[in-house]
């Protein structure tokens, strides 16, 4: 998971699947958890950086899917 374009992309996907049921909602759920963990993680850079002033580009907000 390179951006948030990916995490979109895959958590769309997850849901299709489970909609479908071709994955265990167990799975599922942990899935999301994570997504959740990762998007509070970037959450957290950018209040430091709201915090110490820094202007700087977050790859994971701003970066392409290649």
């Amino acid at each position: 998971m390179k951006n948030t374009k990916e995490l979109l992309d895959a958590l769309s996907s997850n849901w299709d699947q489970v909609i479908s049921d071709t994955m265990d909602i167990n799975k599922s759920k942990e899935l999301s958890n994570i997504a959740g963990k990762m998007l509070k993680a970037v959450a957290v850079q950018m209040n430091y950086d709201i915090h110490k002033k820094y202007d700087k580009k977050i790859e994971f907000l701003e970066g392409e899917s290649k």
